[in-house]
């Protein structure tokens, strides 16, 4: 494990996602804390996010891809709900409902 750094922490869908993404680009990498993001309520508010980790010298590469899938832009409130969403989303995660153009 000491050739492994800890690359990002977050939610079990972002944590599929980035791991997904990463592993297309050749990139090798382990999800820690998964299994405990059910038991949120009894461990915690730190329960609630995984881990992501990459070996050491895939490290900057990795940082770079996730760094790129960030776009930037402005979030926005949906109209039917009002849930905050960030500008990548082109539906509401909530409710479905489609971005303001």
């Amino acid at each position: 494990m000491s050739d492994k750094c800890l690359l990002a922490k977050g939610t079990l869908i972002e944590i599929h996602a980035w791991k997904g993404l990463l592993e297309t680009q050749d990139i090798e990498v382990e999800l820690k804390g998964e299994a405990l993001l059910g038991a949120t309520g009894e461990f915690g508010l730190d329960a609630s996010y995984a881990e992501v980790w990459v070996k050491k010298d895939k490290i900057d590469h990795a940082r770079n891809i996730l760094d790129s899938m960030q776009q930037q832009g402005e979030s926005w409130c949906c109209r039917e709900c009002g849930e905050k969403n960030e500008s990548n989303f082109e539906l509401c995660w909530q409710c479905g409902t489609e971005a303001p153009e």
